[in-house]
């Protein structure tokens, strides 16, 4: 079952990676090994904290209580997920993906270490609830993050690369809705925990 849930959050919490790299590619803004790096690094840190501080609350219940929580938080999030991604309106993760100039300040075209940890910020910040929520329903704490790390850094990567050789946005929206159906999956598996 934890196997099941691990693909699920790392799927799920590093989707919005994807589709900043991918919405950078079809822009033709570059992202750099290290700077990538610098955003997979903010990204773990940030998913540690949430998912530490949520095992925290989980060990205040019983089992099951947190089970029961945990699940309906990633529930209620998921849903959450699954209407901004059908009907969007703005937050920080789409300006910045539909306008690099948000975090490219200096318009160079590419992703320095101060705008690469802007980036990481701000995906830790959207990934709070997840985070807290799997660390409720007892999600392993250390190694979640680390590979969710690892798979920021992969998403970030391959969005770009598929970025720069594709002409359509249309992708990010889809990668969007199956990380909610991802988040209500894990909510639900979470009862189940």
């Amino acid at each position: 079952m934890y196997l099941i849930m691990l693909i699920l959050i790392t799927f799920a919490s590093t989707a919005d990676s994807f589709i900043i790299g991918f919405n950078y590619g079809l822009k033709k803004v570059s992202i750099n090994n290290t700077s990538n790096f610098y955003i997979a690094m903010v990204t773990c840190v940030g998913t540690f904290l949430s998912m530490h501080f949520g095992k925290i609350l989980g060990d205040l219940m019983s089992v099951k209580a947190a089970n029961m929580i945990g699940g309906m938080l990633l529930i209620l999030l998921g849903m959450y997920m699954l209407k901004m991604s059908v009907l969007p309106k703005r937050n920080k993760i789409l300006e910045m993906s539909e306008d690099p100039t948000i975090v490219d300040e200096d318009k160079s075209q590419v992703i320095e270490l101060k705008e690469a940890i802007l980036i990481g910020v701000i995906l830790s910040v959207n990934n709070i609830g997840m985070g807290v929520g799997a660390g409720i329903t007892g999600m392993p704490v250390f190694i979640t993050p680390l590979i969710c790390g690892i798979a920021s850094f992969l998403f970030v990567k391959s969005g770009s690369l598929l970025g720069g050789l594709l002409k359509s946005r249309r992708l990010s929206g889809y990668f969007e809705i199956v990380s909610s159906v991802f988040v209500l999956i894990l909510g639900i598996l979470g009862f189940f925990n």
